[in-house]
């Protein structure tokens, strides 16, 4: 079991937050914080969650609200790896999976449209 860590990178025109490890309640308040400071000053954001080895629906939820702040500050937000590891059952058992986004996706990027079926 790995604990959560965050590792970012980049500058504030492109930069990387790589997430590892669990993403769970556990670790709500350290994955909250080191989403938020992603943002700062970043025009365009990538979240790579390839090395997620554990989620559940607080990791989900705070992703959801990341994505939330990215469409309200007009930054760039891309997650790569979501559909890997932990992440694709746990939003399938929750119910994340969906044909629409939520009605503050007027750019059509939700996360979770047209993912498993």
């Amino acid at each position: 079991m790995e604990e959560f860590t965050a590792h970012q990178s980049g500058d504030a025109s492109s930069r990387v937050l790589a997430l590892s490890g669990m993403l769970t309640i556990h670790y709500a308040g350290e994955i909250k914080s080191a989403l938020m400071e992603a943002f700062t000053g970043a025009e365009k954001l990538t979240y790579d969650l390839q090395r997620v080895t554990e989620i559940d629906l607080s990791g989900l939820q705070l992703l959801c609200a990341a994505h939330r702040m990215a469409l309200s500050s007009g930054v760039s937000l891309t997650v790569c790896g979501l559909h890997e590891n932990a992440v694709p059952s746990v939003a399938q058992e929750a119910g994340f999976f969906r044909h629409v986004g939520c009605l503050q996706d007027v750019n059509k990027t939700c996360l979770w449209v047209g993912g498993e079926k």
